[in-house]
């Protein structure tokens, strides 16, 4: 039997089956429950027929589509085991920036955003909620230090949806680092540049922490506050100025594309992106995934330019048209952007 999860067949539901029937069905919502559910009942009764269980819809023995597309409900992550590596190429999993050394563990310590960026796709369209999950910060380090002894990684990366959320929690899971000497191992987080006082990534530092990443997206408030992102572009000038006081590498997003946008603002974005002088930076093409608040917006507004969903990956095509710019003028904005960035880099090391 063949069964498919994930953002996308969570948005088109019985749409999806009915465009694929050679899928035998579909998870909507997260994954872990469900399909240990599933699968036990199909150990039992060798089909899906009966099932009631939310958050799956299959085709049954008659050949109709069956089940509750309603979304499963949130998973409580602390009860869930360490993921099972050892049959996956655990050592082909890389995200190496700013100085991080391979092998290197990719590792969460929570779920979900509360915050409501319109483009941001995993709390729109998978957990359908804004609440944040966290697990406890021994098992995290329980997990960390297993992999570290045992399977030889040389550094970790926290590539949670907003590793930094909640003081006391990273103060403990910094405490529990180096009460273990992990703190010797280089480490790095996705986070948010408004999220962390001075203290915090100070603690995070002396705990082994190396390089962090902060979503920025554009240098014009105006845009970002029209995306959903709350965040004050003045708090990235100040955590990226306490990075280089205390020696931390950071690296620094951006994209081209949100409402908004025109030739001036990108340009004082790439503009913002040199001035603040990242380690390393990522431009990308906004990209409205289906589900979410963008999607629906560039749709509405006649922005969308295809669903040929292979073409949805942020780096080699926009799917999207701006209001201000042309599908060509945002393409070749982006590659200007990273030819800017990596002459910046050139002169910079020389």
């Amino acid at each position: 039997k063949i069964i498919l999860s994930g953002t996308h067949v969570s948005y088109f539901k019985e749409d999806f089956l009915n465009k694929y029937p050679c899928v035998d069905g579909i998870i909507i919502g997260e994954v872990e429950e469900t399909f240990l559910n599933i699968s036990n009942y199909f150990k039992d009764n060798k089909k899906f027929d009966g099932i009631e269980e939310k958050g799956f819809l299959y085709y049954n023995e008659k050949g109709d589509i069956d089940g509750i597309s309603e979304s499963s409900d949130l998973v409580n992550i602390n009860k869930l085991p360490f993921p099972e590596r050892l049959t996956l190429p655990i050592y082909n999993y890389i995200d190496l920036f700013a100085g991080m050394i391979f092998p290197s563990l990719q590792i969460h310590t929570s779920r979900g955003c509360p915050f409501g960026c319109i483009y941001c796709v995993w709390p729109q369209v998978l957990y359908k909620s804004k609440r944040y999950r966290t697990r406890d910060s021994v098992k995290v380090v329980d997990e960390i230090e297993e992999m570290v002894r045992f399977y030889g990684h040389k550094s970790f990366y926290f590539d949670d949806d907003t590793f930094n959320i909640g003081k006391e929690r990273i103060l403990e899971i910094c405490k529990e680092i180096k009460k273990r000497g992990l703190d010797k191992i280089p480490w790095a987080a996705m986070a948010r540049a408004d999220t962390s006082d001075y203290e915090t990534l100070k603690a995070m530092k002396e705990a082994g922490l190396v390089s962090i990443k902060f979503g920025v997206e554009s240098a014009v408030q105006e845009i970002i506050d029209a995306s959903g992102k709350d965040l004050n572009l003045r708090k990235v000038e100040e955590i990226v100025n306490w990075c280089k006081e205390l020696c931390i590498k950071y690296h620094l997003t951006f994209t081209f594309g949100l409402p908004g946008e025109n030739r001036e603002t990108i340009e004082k974005t790439v503009l913002f992106a040199l001035k603040m002088e990242p380690d390393s930076a990522q431009f990308s093409l906004t990209t409205p995934f289906p589900g979410t608040k963008y999607f629906e917006y560039a749709k509405e507004k006649g922005l969308l330019l295809t669903e040929e969903w292979d073409k949805y990956d942020g780096g080699r095509y926009t799917v999207i048209k701006g209001e201000n710019l042309s599908k060509e003028e945002l393409e070749a904005a982006t590659k200007s952007a990273i030819n800017k960035w990596v002459n910046f880099r050139k002169r910079k090391c020389q």
